[in-house]
């Protein structure tokens, strides 16, 4: 439970208080990474870290419950998570339309805590990469050069291939 208000604090200081106002290109200029901007805009979920109460507890059921919902906590890692269910579990008043969603939430939360302890939980659901400011493609960019390499090499043996061709031809 304290660990879930942590991640809350933590979270509402990631994330600015006026999130739902801001494109990717205002984040950027907030000195937010360009990749972690984009999933502050595009993930609606953290948004819900900076709502008014009220809000939140209107919102439409479909937006909370659908997996493909607005609110869809769906990607989050477990540190997203567990603010959202801390905000959800001990800040917001509980309705009709939040039970659902709130009891999902808490079953993703304990399949991740359980990996978690087994230490089985993927790096990318303990924090997700946008947050190290690395590129997420570091290790495909290497792969590409390595297939350019290849490629290139390949190249190189056509070539080879059809001077020996040419060179058997006046030979013969």
């Amino acid at each position: 439970r304290s660990k879930n208000l942590e991640c809350l604090g933590q979270m509402r200081a990631l994330v600015p208080e006026d999130i739902q106002k801001l494109c990717i290109k205002d984040l950027v200029n907030r000195s937010i990474n360009e990749k972690l901007a984009r999933r502050f805009v595009r993930i609606k979920a953290l948004h819900l870290y900076h709502m008014p109460h009220d809000e939140i507890q209107k919102l439409y059921r479909g937006d909370l419950v659908d997996q493909n919902g607005r609110y869809s906590y769906v990607d989050l890692d477990i540190i997203e998570m567990r603010a959202l269910f801390a905000l959800v579990s001990e800040e917001v008043p509980s309705n009709r339309n939040m039970k659902k969603w709130k009891e999902a939430l808490a079953r993703s939360l304990y399949e991740l805590t359980e990996k978690e302890n087994r230490k089985s939980l993927p790096q990318r659901l303990a924090r997700h990469p946008d947050y190290s400011g690395k590129k997420n493609n570091e290790r495909r960019g290497s792969t590409r050069r390595s297939f350019n390499r290849a490629s290139d090499d390949s190249s190189a043996l056509e070539g080879k291939k059809s001077n020996l061709v040419s060179d058997m031809k006046k030979r013969l």
